[in-house]
Order: structure tokens, then C-alpha cells, then sequence
């Protein structure tokens, strides 16, 4: 009985120090080392982030954009995702527009909306959208880096790997409009629904390099 006591007071002793001694550990086995990551404050969310190699490291920066302002919109284009561009307002008429929507900004509000779609598009309408949940303005390194842990996020084809991502380095992010987040039938031609949303390019230890697309709002 003393014995199996003893036994007893180890194993809890033994999980004790595993678990005191496990954000050291989490901070030291870094699949990038050099970059600095988000690290999760619990010690049981640090512990499951590493058991299932979802740990996120953001290294770029991420464009100071208002998306709580952008619409969303409805219509045509060949293309799942659209190229954004914003142009101060009072150069529009010098400038080259690079991008199929592109918006016309001063003060830094969005004054206009024009677009450059060059295939056989159905003009792009806005819509109101319920239900829409905001992203402050600040906070969307931590929004995208959250998604990304949450697998809540479609490749540009929309789908998702079946498998996690691994450790997931952040190299690059760019605002675009993408139509994959709602489903529609087989071979649908009809009008479809574009959202604002972050394409991300990230190295993972799981599938190498890849491109992500998550929704902006």
C-alpha cells in the first residue's frame, strides 16, 4: 500500500514539473528560431498548439487597411479571387490601376469604388451582409494568426488540407475580394459573392509552401 503511494505521489510530482516546465520548452523547440511568435499564455493551450503543431509565427507586416469599411459584393468574373488596389482620390485621373476593384481613398476614407474587370464580368453590386463579425483595426496580425490556428481558412481553390499545416511561418499577406467561402452547386455560373479577405503566404512544416485565404470580416 505504502508503495503504491509512493508510486502515486511521483506520477503527480513527475506532472508537476512537466507542466511547470513546459513553456521553456515550448519557447526553445521554435521550428523558425530566429522569428518572434505569438505565444499562447495558458500552459494546457501551449501544450495542445505543440502536440498538434499548430504554432503560428508572423513574419511580415500585415497593411494598415480599414476592412470594417470595405463591402462585399455580388456578382460575375471568371476569377475566384480579385486584386485590390487603393489610389488617393485626388491622383485617380494620373493614376494606372493595377488591380479589378480599386478604391479612391482621402483623408483616409473610402470616397469611390471603380473597377477594371476585363472579362465577360457582371458588373460587381454591394450588399449588406448580417451577422458580419469586425476586426479592429490594430488587431489583425493577431485576427490572421488566429484563424490560421483555428484552421479557418481556405486554399484559393477553396478547399482545406485534410491534414494540420505544422508550425506555420507567415511571409507575406495582401488584402484581395474571394468568392470560395460560400458553397454553391456543380458547375454554377450564376452571380457569386465576393468578401474582403487576407491571401496569406506561409511556409509549413506539413505541406511546404502554401497560400491561404481567410475572410477579412
Amino acid at each position: 500500500m505504502q508503495k503504491k503511494a509512493k508510486s502515486v505521489i511521483a506520477v503527480i510530482i513527475s506532472i508537476a514539473l512537466l507542466f511547470y516546465a513546459f513553456p521553456l520548452f515550448y519557447e526553445t523547440f521554435n521550428y523558425y528560431p530566429p522569428m518572434k511568435e505569438d505565444m499562447p499564455h495558458r500552459t494546457t493551450v501551449q501544450i495542445w498548439n505543440t502536440l498538434t503543431n499548430q504554432r503560428v509565427t508572423l513574419d511580415t507586416e500585415v497593411p494598415s487597411i480599414p476592412v470594417n469599411e470595405l463591402p462585399v459584393y455580388q456578382g460575375k468574373s471568371s476569377s475566384s479571387t480579385l486584386n485590390v488596389s487603393f489610389t488617393d482620390y485626388d491622383e485617380a485621373y494620373y493614376s494606372n490601376y493595377t488591380g479589378e476593384i480599386y478604391f479612391l481613398v482621402t483623408n483616409n476614407e473610402i470616397i469611390e469604388t471603380r473597377f477594371n474587370l476585363t472579362d465577360n464580368a457582371v458588373d460587381l453590386e454591394p450588399i449588406q451582409m448580417a451577422n458580419l463579425r469586425t476586426v479592429s483595426f490594430n488587431n489583425t496580425g493577431e485576427y490572421i494568426i488566429q484563424q490560421i490556428r483555428t484552421r479557418n481558412f481556405l486554399t484559393p481553390k477553396g478547399d482545406i488540407p485534410k491534414f494540420s499545416l505544422g508550425r506555420v511561418r507567415i511571409t507575406d499577406a495582401e488584402l484581395v475580394y474571394f468568392n470560395g467561402f460560400d458553397t454553391y452547386s456543380y458547375r454554377y455560373e450564376g452571380q457569386t459573392t465576393y468578401y474582403p479577405a487576407w491571401k496569406v503566404a506561409v511556409e509549413t512544416s506539413n505541406y511546404g509552401d502554401e497560400v491561404l485565404m481567410i475572410k477579412a470580416i
